[in-house]
């Protein structure tokens, strides 16, 4: 799996993993060949960066280390909130409180997971996709855990 741009896409790449809404609804299922016309979906959406599968990397053993509900959830409760702070709205924050909650426990369950977050200076990346990028297992085996 690579994680690329959507400028990099190409027709018949195949989609590594699901595609929210910012409702937490998914847009494209994983394993999806993407068209022509999907990937401006995309676009339209304003989806910047992806994962499609590689045969380079398919010795690659990757973990998922959040669930998929918790990342369905997170993407929600975010959504929302974001449209409240920008209408001017108050909202409640236990959504996003459970969401963090959630995803600090899923990740401190997998006694395996190294959290190397320096390194990363180069890079011009936000710190979710910096931090999904750098969850590496303490095993030395090179599999990578993504949010």
């Amino acid at each position: 799996m690579r994680y690329v741009s959507v400028e990099q896409v190409e027709p018949g790449d195949v989609l590594a993993r699901s595609i929210y809404t910012s409702e937490g609804l998914t847009l494209l299922q994983r394993g999806v060949q993407l068209t022509v016309g999907m990937i401006n979906k995309l676009r339209r959406f304003g989806v910047t960066m992806l994962s499609i599968k590689d045969p380079f990397f398919d010795e690659v053993k990757e973990q998922e280390v959040v669930t998929e509900t918790t990342r369905k959830d997170a993407i929600r409760n975010l959504s929302a909130a974001i449209s409240c702070v920008q209408s001017g709205k108050e909202f409640d924050v236990r959504g996003i409180q459970k969401s963090v909650g959630s995803i600090v426990e899923e990740t401190l369950r997998n006694r395996k997971v190294l959290l190397n977050l320096g390194g990363n200076s180069h890079r011009r990346q936000c710190p979710v996709h910096s931090f999904a990028q750098r969850l590496h297992d303490g095993d030395g085996h090179g599999r990578r855990f993504w949010l």
